[in-house]
């Protein structure tokens, strides 16, 4: 359910420009964020008080980063729309691409600011095997 939100924010953000839009969808990514980390949290605690594992609980836990299917993979996906919408020298593969900016300069400097506080909430959701992954991602935007 999660990936099919980010889907659709992502679509969002694909398809319109407006400054409100893309705070919106931010403040989606942030509440889908903060459910997965209580999901996570719960596991934890779930995991903690009984030894023993099931299948739920090792799907859950063990992210593999698979395009459309993890929930990481499509809140990244968001993230990089909206950062290369804003500041397309991130890509410099992206030659004359122009984006025409919406909003004043204080709300895209809010709105980026916002974007990438998504952006380091997605270790805290992330397997150990999908966190080296995110954490590159990190690493080129720094």
């Amino acid at each position: 359910m999660s990936v099919c939100v980010t889907v659709m924010t992502f679509r969002q953000l694909v398809t319109r420009s407006d400054i409100k839009i893309q705070s919106l969808v931010i403040e989606i990514l942030k509440l889908v964020i903060e459910a997965m980390r209580e999901n996570s949290n719960k596991l934890a605690q779930a995991q903690e008080s009984s030894p023993a594992t099931d299948d739920e609980g090792k799907s859950a836990s063990s992210d593999d980063l698979v395009a459309g299917k993890s929930i990481v993979i499509s809140i990244l996906e968001v993230i990089f729309c909206l950062l290369i919408q804003k500041v397309p020298t991130l890509n410099s593969s992206i030659s004359g691409f122009h984006s025409t900016p919406t909003g004043t300069n204080d709300e895209n400097d809010e709105l980026i600011a916002e974007t990438v506080k998504c952006l380091e909430m997605l270790p805290d959701i992330c397997s150990d095997s999908g966190n080296p992954n995110v954490c590159s991602s990190h690493s080129h935007l720094y």
